[in-house]
């Protein structure tokens, strides 16, 4: 009974913990392209812009 509710347990652990760790990877990776598309989104605009925005 014990080993049997460890065993449960350490399933939806690793369940648990491998949503966290994909839920993780989604939320950087939509980060990561939000920042890059506003680093090139934000270039472009500088070296179109006559009024330089810091």
């Amino acid at each position: 009974m014990w080993r049997w509710e460890v065993e449960v347990w350490g399933s939806y652990g690793a369940i648990a913990y491998y949503q966290v760790f994909l839920v993780s990877i989604i939320i950087v990776g939509f980060f990561m392209a939000h920042l890059l598309n506003y680093k090139i989104t934000r270039r472009r605009f500088y070296n179109s812009s006559i009024i330089k925005i810091p």
